[in-house]
């Protein structure tokens, strides 16, 4: 895991791929809330919160995970995020979010 460097929508924290994601929710035994942010030079990246740290979604090249489109963004939350507790999309001054179902 490598540091993030100045994320929009986010103090510093660290970067985490998705498989690294899955192992600590599951070694820590609780969900995760996701967190997408669409910055100004209109890139979204996503932030993920597990036990009160923030992380960045990483790259298998250790760079921060941007997506120029929100549906390849919601297409890849969509299949590789089932287990989140909470999502939220946040553009400008406006927030989407969705809270996981009971049985997840």
């Amino acid at each position: 895991m490598s540091e993030l460097q100045g994320l929009s929508g986010a103090p510093a924290g660290t970067l985490i791929t998705i498989s690294e994601l899955h192992r600590l929710a599951t070694f820590l035994g609780c969900g995760y809330d996701v967190d997408a942010h669409h910055e100004a030079n209109g890139h979204w990246v996503v932030i993920f919160t597990i036990a009160d740290r923030r992380y960045g979604l990483s790259t298998v090249r250790g760079q921060l995970r941007r997506w120029r489109r929100l549906e390849p963004l919601l297409t890849f939350l969509s299949a590789h995020c089932q287990y989140h507790d909470a999502m939220r999309l946040h553009t400008g001054s406006w927030t989407f979010s969705r809270s996981a179902a009971p049985d997840n």
